[in-house]
């Protein structure tokens, strides 16, 4: 299709673990509310320019304050909007850990409190294992796929692709990208959802997903018998690496980089005004 990488190559999925992945990108108000209790808690830290990770003798940072395009900053030690509009705009400035981490808190803060997915030591979910994680987490990149398809095989939830530009005409009512933002990330879930009841997939701001970023580990097309399934079941990507996938487009970028099967990376330590995140949560019987 129109807009499709080197890295993009086409095989079959097989998931055989249940999952919930968020309605919505989360949002600014969303993470200083869990980040203030993070803080009660002593989950984390903050200076005047960053919030630190505070568990597992982590002390990476998490979010990024010192940016103009930042809307959270921190006042006498707690976290605030720096403008009210910011509300409900997908929180922007964090690092892969940043969004890691929000889950962790998460999950401590629910009634009773989950066990936390990740060992902040190493970044690891359940001992090498993310479908045994019972608290919130990261979704892999074939969930973030899949749920974002949902059902459908086109270049879009929406339709197919045709021009790749910014005069994407079927990407108009589903996603925010260089055609519709006007030069912005927007209030979350003001676009139609894909057929799920899922919001944002295309657009609005790039997501974190838990995967190490790698070429997809298949089978050589030509050492594969005529007729024979390429199949991949239940991958996680790399078991290390230096970048993580990021997945989903966002406001900025042609339509042709928000397709359900665009992919992009970046170190995990990284922060902009254009990556976001939703939580995840395996569905354990």
């Amino acid at each position: 299709e129109i807009g499709r990488d080197q890295d993009e190559v086409r095989h079959h999925v097989g998931l055989n673990n249940g999952f919930y992945l968020g309605k919505t990108e989360i949002t600014n108000q969303e993470f200083v509310e869990i980040g203030n209790w993070a803080l009660a808690m002593g989950h984390a830290t903050v200076t005047e320019s960053a919030m630190l990770d505070a568990m597992d003798n982590s002390t990476v940072e998490l979010i990024n304050f010192d940016f103009p395009d930042t809307p959270i900053d921190v006042q006498d030690g707690t976290l605030r909007l720096k403008k009210p509009e910011y509300a409900a705009r997908p929180v922007i400035e964090l690092t892969w850990y940043g969004a890691a981490s929000y889950c962790d808190w998460l999950s401590l803060k629910e009634e009773p409190p989950l066990p936390r997915a990740y060992d902040h030591s190493d970044w690891t979910v359940g001992g090498g294992d993310i479908y045994t994680a019972t608290g919130y987490r990261l979704p892999t990149e074939a969930e973030w796929e899949y749920a974002w398809r949902g059902g459908t095989q086109t270049a879009f939830s929406s339709g197919d692709i045709v021009n790749g530009s910014c005069d994407e005409q079927v990407l108009n009512d589903t996603g925010w990208f260089c055609g519709n933002a006007g030069g912005a990330s927007h209030d979350v879930g003001t676009k139609a959802a894909n057929p799920w009841g899922l919001f944002d997939l295309h657009g609005n701001v790039w997501e974190w997903c838990h995967d190490y970023y790698g070429i997809y580990e298949i089978p050589d097309p030509d050492e594969v018998e005529p007729g024979e399934i390429i199949y991949m079941l239940d991958p996680t990507g790399p078991d290390d690496g230096e970048l993580r996938v990021i997945r989903g487009g966002r406001w900025l970028l042609a339509s042709s980089l928000c397709r359900s099967a665009g992919r992009m990376m970046g170190i995990p330590s990284y922060r902009g005004i254009n990556i976001g995140f939703r939580v995840a949560q395996t569905d354990i019987p």
